[in-house]
């Protein structure tokens, strides 16, 4: 709980590691600029956090006005607006994907 009107938010978002990581926190973070509700002081912040499985994570903070702006009608803008900043920039999010491997035993007259 906090008296203070601005209150930071942060979102998780995955980049395909085939995505340019640079240039996806530009538009990232440019994407921000045009969401109402989003504080402009301070700044949002786009960082790359760390190497998933599926995905490079990149952390997202932004400020929200909480006397004047909805904050779960501002979260859902956000990311309703940086999905379609990233599709129409060929910034893949990627689906979570597993590589399954079956081996055979060596000389085996089994059948898979």
């Amino acid at each position: 709980v906090t008296n203070q009107a601005a209150r930071r938010f942060e979102l998780v978002l995955g980049i395909s590691y085939d995505s340019e990581v640079d240039e996806a926190v530009r538009i990232v973070r440019e994407g921000l600029d045009d969401v109402e509700g989003v504080l402009n002081s301070p700044a949002p912040v786009v960082l790359a956090d760390v190497f998933n499985a599926s995905s490079v994570d990149l952390k997202v903070y932004y400020w929200v006005d909480t006397s004047v702006s909805d904050v779960f009608g501002t979260r859902s803008k956000v990311v309703d607006h940086l999905k379609k900043v990233l599709e129409s920039n060929k910034i893949e999010i990627p689906y979570p994907m597993q590589t399954t491997i079956i081996k055979s035993k060596p000389n085996s007259t089994e059948s898979l």
